[in-house]
């Protein structure tokens, strides 16, 4: 982590990521606590209150009460493709929520991010009581995003289609 920036460096790029979108994360108390310590040692205000927050562990354990339901188990537990789990890392949890997750509300296999898969809104809105709220980006936030993008080394949801190429 020696040649990694300070997160003082990195928090107002990484506040202006979030904006104020949804965020979801498994055990999501677990991590806010340090990222909301580290924010008010800044002066900022915690992420829970910048966004709201979907804590998988929570709907998982509304979906399989007296379960055990750690990532692992929902793993085993929910229709998602089995992925080595030798290396432990925070971008292969993060591609294996995002399956488990879509899973559990409603067995949706993609990302709807256009906003027209009205199953999988009436879904979302029945596993955690909340329309799913879909934005426009302006020409200046479509800007941004292009450019936090051409920034990238190598997209994840990227990583599929070089092969294919």
């Amino acid at each position: 982590m020696q040649d990694k920036p300070l997160f003082a460096r990195i928090v107002e790029s990484l506040l202006s990521f979030i904006g104020s979108t949804e965020l979801i994360a498994h055990n999501s108390g677990f991590d806010l606590g340090f990222l909301d310590t580290q924010l008010g040692e800044l002066g900022h205000p915690a992420l829970s209150a910048r966004c709201p927050v979907t804590d998988t562990l929570q709907l998982a354990k509304r979906l399989y009460p007296g379960q055990k339901n750690t990532l692992d188990a929902l793993v085993k537990r929910v229709p998602v493709a089995k992925r080595d789990r030798t290396y432990h890392g925070a971008l292969l949890d993060a591609q294996i929520l995002a399956d488990v997750y879509l899973a559990m509300t409603g067995g949706q296999v993609k990302l709807d991010i256009q906003g027209q898969g009205g199953q999988s809104q009436q879904a979302h809105r029945r596993i955690t009581g909340r329309q799913p709220r879909f934005g426009k980006l302006d020409a200046a936030g479509q800007a941004a995003h292009d450019a936090y993008l051409a920034d990238m080394k190598q997209p994840v949801w990227l990583a599929g289609n070089a092969a294919e190429q």
